[in-house]
């Protein structure tokens, strides 16, 4: 024991963690109050969580290299990762989304499973693709594939872009240039996608109204966030559209276009657009 160290965290326990013996180690993240009526069934040894177990669900702090749980399934559902063996609602039915991180009564919750119904998303999490990922924000590779299977985009030999050729998302990428949905991110010679990059609320509007062929309906220009943005035309078409209502309820006198844009935002600014 004295030549150990261990990492011990992110644990139930039902008592502090001690050294033994000389040994060393890093503890953290453990919660060591735990109760049996946190468990569905403690003495049977079924240690799934039920809703009483707030102080582990979404309690762990982020882990690159946790990435599922006791029983193989993804981690996290919610905000976070939850402390314990088992993800809390990961063995739990798939609600009608189709997606366990998108359950009844979520805000985009109908958004997503039109987005879901339409075979415009498959989830995040392939191939298991049980989960929508709803708070993370949009990369501009993933916003041409999502536009490309709503739109229904022919596939097209076109390459203008020099810095796609590694990104999964290539070819519909290309396909969204040729039909000239995009000009690229690097004006204006625009031989580069960036297909990392999050797409903001103000790109997002250039998307679409390029997309839907927005007309200019007598200028639009509800928002008092927009002056001077080069998207600014864009809003205008996409507001006038009933596409977007704003980023500040109930007021919705700003747009915040310099904002990324979350998958379940996307979500309804595609529903609002096509559906």
């Amino acid at each position: 024991f004295g030549a150990t160290s261990a990492t011990v965290t992110n644990n139930l326990l039902d008592a502090p963690v001690w050294q033994r013996d000389g040994a060393s180690g890093t503890v953290s993240g453990n919660v060591t109050d735990a109760a049996q009526d946190w468990f569905v069934d403690s003495t049977a040894a079924d240690l799934h969580l039920l809703p009483a177990a707030i102080g582990a669900i979404d309690a762990a702090p982020p882990s690159h290299w946790v990435t599922d749980d006791f029983d193989a399934h993804f981690r996290p559902i919610g905000d976070a990762a939850d402390v314990g063996a088992h993800e809390y609602g990961s063995s739990d039915p798939v609600p009608p989304s189709g997606f366990r991180d998108v359950p009844p009564g979520h805000l985009f919750e109908g958004d997503v499973t039109w987005l879901a119904a339409n075979q415009i998303t498959r989830g995040c999490n392939p191939p298991t693709n049980d989960l929508y990922c709803p708070k993370l924000p949009v990369t501009r590779e993933q916003m041409a594939t999502f536009l490309v299977r709503a739109l229904a985009l022919p596939s097209t030999g076109h390459n203008a872009f020099s810095d796609t050729d590694d990104s999964v998302h290539r070819a519909d990428i290309e396909t969204l240039g040729a039909a000239g949905i995009t000009r690229g991110c690097n004006p204006p010679t625009n031989d580069r996608f960036c297909p990392t990059t999050p797409v903001t609320r103000g790109a997002m509007a250039a998307f679409l109204v390029r997309s839907l062929h927005l007309a200019d309906h007598g200028g639009d220009n509800r928002f008092v966030d927009d002056d001077g943005s080069i998207f600014e035309t864009d809003i205008g078409r996409l507001a006038a559209s009933g596409a977007t209502r704003g980023c500040n309820p109930p007021a919705n006198d700003r747009y915040c276009p310099d904002q990324a844009v979350t998958r379940a935002e996307m979500a309804a600014f595609l529903r609002r657009a096509l559906g």
